[in-house]
């Protein structure tokens, strides 16, 4: 990956819902895989659509990790 792109893939976390953060250990987090991310070029962010937010513009990836609220016809 890091050889053949000349721009990082942005991976975007969403936040708002109870989902697993990327800033945390146990079983609430998912830091270690955020980690990795960013060890393999990546560049690792949360984005939260419910405090205006915007979707951000290719090439990213938005990812949703296990929510626990629904989201709303507005995201």
């Amino acid at each position: 990956m890091k050889i053949t792109r000349d721009v990082p893939l942005n991976i975007y976390f969403l936040i708002g819902h109870g989902e697993k953060d990327i800033d945390e250990n146990g079983m609430g987090g998912i830091k270690g895989f955020a980690e990795a991310l960013r060890a393999d070029g990546y560049t690792v962010s949360k984005i939260n659509l419910l405090s205006g937010d915007s979707l951000p513009q290719p090439p990213a990836v938005v990812a949703l990790v296990g929510p626990r609220m629904a989201y709303s016809d507005k995201e």
